[in-house]
């Protein structure tokens, strides 16, 4: 908790008077601000209260939670799995945020799972000591440094652009691969660590059908970027990835 205290040192409210019932909350990490808009603000102060909890700058970077950048913004990573679990935190601590929740309820879903695969407490710990470097380590037990990365920035590129509206084709077309990517890496890091784990094989086929339905049905649900996820691709991918460690599951089907 460091970080949050020494934020709450010199922490500043900002108000600004626009006359709308629909207020908002955000955090600036460079000027340690948040900036209140409007009425109903305080969902958004919750959720903002983590990135104070979670974020300093140092050498003209800033860090906060599973996020690193550079003041001009040229090169970033991180901020969709940041914004995700931010929002989970605020949920789990504060009950639903019903308006920002719903708008990282995407985030939200991945983040959770990313939860799973290293533990609570773990995420918790890397999240409020802006330790980028160690979640990257941590997944990279079970797929390579590489794909974890990929999954960043892939997730990074879904969280910014998949409310955006009249985009052309071919952006469309590389939002529906970025989704595609993080499904498959999501997917693909479940079933290494439950390799790994060893349990009996009715319990582990039951796991992963239970996993990857879930996954599909909530996936489909967020919106025309996400149709492309067909049961039956899913299924293809998942059975690629069991092959290459010579398992065979009773086939449950995805969706039924």
């Amino acid at each position: 908790m460091t970080i949050f205290f020494n934020n709450l040192k010199e922490l500043s409210i900002k108000r600004k008077d626009i006359n709308i019932k629909e207020g908002s909350a955000v955090y600036s990490a460079s000027k340690k601000e948040i900036t209140l808009t409007g009425e109903n603000y305080m969902n958004d102060v919750y959720h903002e209260l983590f990135h104070v909890a979670s974020s300093f700058v140092q050498s003209g970077n800033i860090y906060s939670g599973f996020y690193q950048g550079h003041w001009y913004l040229i090169k970033t990573i991180g901020r969709g799995l940041t914004e995700g679990y931010t929002e989970k935190l605020a949920e789990d601590y504060f009950g639903d945020t019903d308006k920002i929740g719903r708008f990282y309820a995407y985030e939200v879903y991945v983040a959770r799972i990313i939860e799973q695969i290293i533990g609570e407490d773990v995420m918790k710990k890397l999240y409020v000591r802006a330790n980028l470097p160690e979640l990257i380590r941590l997944l990279s037990v079970y797929v390579s440094e590489k794909e974890v990365i990929s999954f960043l920035n892939n997730l990074d590129f879904v969280e910014k652009y998949r409310k955006a509206t009249n985009i052309n084709k071919v952006a469309y077309e590389v939002l529906r691969e970025a989704f595609r990517s993080v499904t498959f890496f999501l997917i693909k890091i479940y079933v290494k660590k439950l390799v790994g784990e060893r349990m009996e094989y009715e319990i582990f086929n039951e796991m992963i059908w239970n996993f990857v339905n879930g996954l599909c049905l909530e996936f489909n649900s967020f919106g025309t970027y996400f149709e492309i996820m067909k049961y039956e691709e899913v299924q293809e991918y998942l059975k690629n990835i069991l092959r290459n460690e010579k398992i065979v599951l009773i086939d449950e089907g995805i969706g039924r």
